[in-house]
């Protein structure tokens, strides 16, 4: 068996395990399956959920960190074989035979573990031979998937967004509006303005007295 096949499998044993509420047992289980394939985003979700109930915080949150560090460096390869496959199992599932369109699901998602569509289409294909119960922990999978890459962009936006308020004056608003006015530019905004209305006030008197031809009486 091939260590994507192994983490698959020993990622499975981590959710049951989650779902009996042995939070240890699914920890040792879902480390393993990160071992052999740490870009298994599925793994380090479920490992963070674990930690979380046992009250590890700052490991669920580096198991987050982790899903962020995936993400960033791409979506895992689904190469043109997986394709391929993935289309070979819908037709299958189209002309009437589920169950081989669920042996090629299989061999699918052992080989590629983050491909949300053979867990979908595996779904289907169970429900059409009547294994709710398998149907369901597809589906599962493919919603526990969906959910955390959803959950890294939230968190990956947020992030982002900090840094913007926190980076110091841009010129220019997201939105393209201008950016507010700084702290120092409106402490000194009231001189300017009043300096303005003063030089206002000043012209016309001065052009007044020039069409007189008058000077300003000097003291004596």
């Amino acid at each position: 068996m091939r260590p994507r096949e192994q983490a698959s499998d020993r990622t499975e044993q981590g959710r049951l395990l989650l779902r009996a509420r042995d939070y240890e047992g699914a920890i040792a289980a879902l480390t393993d399956a990160i071992d052999l394939y740490p870009r298994s985003m599925t793994a380090h979700s479920l490992r963070s959920q674990a930690y979380h109930w046992i009250g590890d915080d700052a490991r669920g949150k580096a198991d987050m960190a982790s899903m962020s560090a995936i993400q960033a460096s791409g979506p895992p390869t689904i190469g043109e074989d997986a394709t391929a496959r993935n289309e070979e199992g819908r037709r299958l599932l189209e002309t009437g035979d589920p169950a081989a369109a669920e042996a090629v699901f299989t061999e699918l998602i052992l080989a590629e573990p983050d491909f949300v569509d053979a867990y979908r289409n595996r779904a289907y294909a169970h429900r059409q031979m009547g294994n709710e119960s398998e149907a369901a922990a597809d589906s599962a999978e493919a919603e526990t998937l969906e959910q955390a890459a959803q959950a890294l962009a939230a968190a990956t936006d947020r992030s982002r967004s900090s840094q913007e308020l926190r980076s110091p004056g841009a010129a220019v608003a997201g939105d393209g509006m201008p950016a507010a006015p700084t702290r120092p530019m409106l402490l000194w905004l009231p001189f300017a303005v009043f300096g303005l209305v003063f030089r206002a006030a000043e012209i016309p008197v001065t052009s007044v007295r020039r069409l007189l031809g008058s000077q300003p009486p000097q003291d004596d």
